[in-house]
């Protein structure tokens, strides 16, 4: 049970940071574009790796 939880969260979490980046950096960093679209990619990764890593546990 408790790897669909954590599999849940990274996708909650990866979601978060793709639908509102500037929510997910520090406020001093909040007007950086730079800053922006790396906590976009990393929303974007985490996304995936929460997928892959409850599509794995129900596989296995």
């Amino acid at each position: 049970m408790i790897p669909y939880i954590l599999g849940v969260i990274f996708i909650l979490l990866g979601g978060f940071m793709c639908i509102m980046p500037q929510k997910a950096v520090k406020k001093e960093l909040q007007n950086s574009e730079g800053e922006i679209k790396r906590a976009k990619r990393n929303g974007i990764i985490i996304l995936l790796a929460g997928i892959v890593f409850i599509v794995v546990n129900i596989l296995l």
